[in-house]
């Protein structure tokens, strides 16, 4: 047999074993509905499982291989038995502690109830069953309408006799747990999918290939399986599907940076791989399509993220009236005038945030204020907030609505509430446009990692794709999937450097101007900017011990004049535009909001004041007695930033100010989602015609992958305040790892410079108006090691985050992709 016969037969045999794993249903059990499929499904997944006799044994998790689950209190199943039938006796074996009603119809629209299984102590499913029944009917219908969401049934008999023996004795099978099954299939895929990175490599026969890849498939098909079995997926399911996926992508990454150069990676092994985790990385920060919330008002889940929305829609609609301080007063007016009144017990004791000075006080302590809110509005502007406040209170429920007042409301800048305040105006709050709002965010995303393909490379924006989806900062309950805008600062943030990446410094500098008029946050980028023009000025007067005139300091530093007028003018427009549409005030009272936010500790914040003084009550307390530490840790990490700023091109100096914001700042968990854009921070680099990364490159990448993979373990612990000074922890133990590997190349890349300072460089004039120029100085100093390289024609500067195979005396031939 050839080659080619023996890997079909591979073939054949894998995909037969993967799917004969799936098992089939049973003949049918006992009883009138035995093998009957369901007439009508309404919400009912693996509805067969209730009628194929094959049961699990009692006990077991409500959700497993072998049990049919609700996807909410409005789900149901009917059969139809043929004809009319009576009915004396039914059992059920279902999840304990949900109630479960049995109806009857004659005709399939009228149905009564015929017998109610109620919940028992016992957990897992559980045997109910009933001799007492005296009905006949064609048509019966199964639901749930009472107990928690999770609703699963294992197995449904009817008797036409009452004298049968119940509970009934049917085939019991072994089940396993859904989210079990999920997670050991993952984990096989993975190690399938990683074996194939490692032991591929470019010139392996087709043979070899085809076994590999054949591993892959036969690994994909039970996780595609457990993976609808266990649908919806929970939370920490997603959590270790992003760890796994990082996990992945680092073999990746590894492989093609450290493999032995005598088998090298195969890239159509490696890419199709990455870019696999990649978009899966996506989809498990939109939990795999599961949705986050339930609508109450429609008894389902919902995608749309009201617990953020029903503090930005409002806040961006009605600014003229409610300010940044008037939320939650108009919340308790609105509900109470269609609730009984502020004079109601359960409303007087309402906690709520205090938007003035953050502090929780009851509803009968504010009532005052929340008498005096509606004197802002007029008669027709308080009907339609009622209106779009009705909506909010319905789908979330009362108690999520008024236990969200908790909340600090809305921080965003006049900038961003005056987008938003274009948006919502003429709208009114409901799932239709909220959903359209919410599809903004990830059009911005695709169009950024077009960009950074575009700009960068493919793995890098494949990287940072993984890094996007599969770190877990942003977690606190729920993510952003489902809300408006959240992302926006970011992707402003990631064009930037991009735009300085290409050159095109006006632009560069308006959109990272713009991502900070609208997080506040990213103004360290601009900045940081300024950077090399600080070394650049402490050289040259240690060279000439004098300053530089204004005409040398703007031909040498042209291209941040130009970022800085870009920025300057991005400023002058929004703050005009914002203050037209919001008023003047805006920005001031912007200003003293985030001033009393940020002067109390936060359980959810990450950053390095978490890591050395906590998140409890007593942070002052303990940063003042840890003081030294605390300083002494932030020049650490501001000194690595400046000296790799010092050789660094201008979007690497952006994307390092970045990593200051948690270092200098005490931002909120969502903010670190930053470190997507830090891949960016280094150049995707091709040696020959290998795809082979430089070291530099990979430890970079290497660090952010297994961040995002630490935090699984995060994820895992319940106690918040441990959970977040946990991922504090693994934050700022990465982004040192990352500056060290980045001074370490910036070392590197000074000792040629040093030997051409007394060569012929030395007095080699002024240098070109733009960082271009800088890259001839590192090519004359690696030609004077010996190193044979090719010309970097659009490099902008000597970049530090180049791989150590450029370094003097080990740099290979590279195809250096130019944008």
């Amino acid at each position: 047999m050839t080659r080619w016969g023996w890997s079909l037969l591979w073939l054949l045999c894998c995909l037969t074993l993967a799917l004969g794993c799936q098992g089939g249903a049973g003949n049918g059990g006992d009883g009138l509905l035995a093998g009957k499929a369901p007439s009508r499904n309404e919400g009912v997944r693996f509805a067969e499982r209730i009628t194929d006799g094959r049961v699990p044994r009692m006990g077991t998790a409500w959700n497993s291989n072998r049990t049919a689950t609700f996807d909410s209190k409005s789900s149901f199943v009917e059969y139809d038995l043929g004809a009319e039938r009576k009915i004396a006796a039914a059992a059920i074996l279902a999840d304990n502690n949900d109630r479960y009603e049995l109806l009857g119809s004659k005709d399939g629209t009228d149905f009564r109830p015929l017998w109610a299984a109620e919940p028992v102590p016992a957990s897992g499913v559980r045997w109910r069953h009933t001799q007492e029944l005296d009905a006949e009917v064609r048509f019966v219908r199964l639901q749930s309408r009472r107990g928690d969401a999770s609703i699963s049934v294992g197995e449904l008999v009817l008797y036409s006799e009452a004298n049968v023996a119940l509970p009934p004795k049917l085939q019991e099978v072994s089940a396993v747990p859904a989210d079990l099954g999920f997670r050991n299939a993952l984990l096989v895929f993975a190690t399938a999918a990683a074996a194939a990175v490692v032991f591929a490599w470019s010139g392996a026969s087709l043979f070899w290939l085809g076994l590999l890849v054949l591993g892959v498939v036969a690994a994909a098909v039970p996780l595609v399986r457990a993976f609808l079995e266990t649908w919806p997926i929970e939370q920490l399911e997603v959590a270790l599907t992003r760890g796994v996926l990082a996990a992945l992508a680092g073999v990746v990454v590894g492989r093609e940076a450290f493999g032995p150069r005598s088998y090298p990676p195969h890239r159509w092994i490696t890419l199709p791989l990455l870019s696999l985790t990649a978009f899966l990385s996506v989809m498990a920060f939109y939990n795999l399509g599961r949705a986050q919330f339930h609508d109450h008002r429609l008894d389902k889940p919902s995608y749309v993220h009201n617990y953020d929305m029903r503090v930005y829609f409002p806040v961006a609609k009605y600014f003229d009236e409610l300010r940044y301080d008037g939320l939650y007063l108009a919340s308790v007016a609105t509900y109470a005038e269609e609730h009984g009144g502020l004079d109601r017990p359960n409303i007087q004791k309402v906690e709520l945030r205090d938007l003035r000075d953050h502090r929780m006080r009851r509803v009968d302590q504010v009532r005052d204020e929340v008498e005096a809110i509606k004197q802002r509005f007029t008669p027709e502007r308080w009907a339609e907030l009622k209106e779009d406040m009705r909506y909010f209170w319905e789908t979330m429920g009362s108690r999520g609505y008024l236990g969200s007042m908790r909340d600090h409301g809305g921080n965003a800048t006049p900038f961003w509430l005056a987008l938003a305040h274009l948006m919502f105006a003429n709208a009114q709050a409901s799932n239709e446009v909220l959903l359209w709002a919410a599809l903004l965010d990830p059009l911005l995303l695709v169009g950024l990692f077009v960009a950074i393909w575009r700009s960068f490379g493919v793995r890098t924006a494949l990287v940072a794709m993984v890094v996007f989806g599969a770190n877990d900062f942003y977690m606190f309950g729920s993510n952003w999937a489902g809300a408006t805008l959240r992302h926006d600062w970011m992707v402003y943030l990631g064009l930037g450097a991009c735009a300085l990446k290409t050159q095109r410094w006006t632009l560069g500098g308006a959109l990272l101007a713009m991502s900070a008029l609208i997080r506040a946050f990213p103004a360290i980028a601009l900045f940081a900017l300024a950077l090399p023009l600080a070394w650049w000025l402490v050289e040259r007067y240690r060279e000439r011990e004098t300053l530089p005139s204004w005409r040398e300091v703007l031909e040498e530093h042209r291209w941040l004049v130009q970022a800085a007028a870009g920025a300057l003018g991005c400023a002058v427009f929004v703050f005009l535009f914002s203050s037209l549409i919001l008023g003047f005030e805006a920005w001031p009272l912007w200003v003293k909001k985030i001033t009393s936010f940020n002067a109390d500790p936060h359980v959810n914040h990450v950053s390095l004041l978490t890591v050395t003084s906590g998140s409890e009550g007593n942070q002052a307390m303990v940063r003042a007695a840890r003081l030294p530490f605390h300083v002494g840790a932030i020049a650490v990490y501001v000194g690595l930033t400046a000296w790799v700023s010092r050789r660094a091109a201008p979007h690497q100096v952006a994307l390092l100010g970045t990593m200051l914001i948690p270092v200098l700042f005490y931002p909120a968990n969502y903010y670190i989602h930053f470190i997507f854009l830090l891949p960016m921070l280094v150049d995707e680099r091709a040696v020959g015609s290998v795809p082979r990364l430089g070291e530099h490159t990979a430890k970079v990448w290497l660090l952010l992958l297994g961040l995002c993979a630490a935090q699984y373990f995060t994820v895992k612990e319940r106690d918040l305040a441990i959970h977040f000074y946990n991922a504090s922890v693994l934050l700022m133990a990465a982004l040192l790892g990352v500056l060290v590997v980045l001074a370490q190349r910036a070392q590197a890349e000074s000792w040629p410079r040093l030997a051409l300072s007394s060569g012929k460089a030395q007095g080699a004039g002024t240098r070109g108006s733009t960082p271009s120029s800088e890259a001839l100085t590192t090519s004359e100093a690696e030609a004077a090691e010996g190193a044979s390289a090719t010309e970097e024609a659009a490099a902008p500067v000597a970049d530090a985050g180049r791989s150590e195979d450029e370094a003097p005396g080990k740099r290979d031939v590279e195809d250096e992709r130019v944008v």
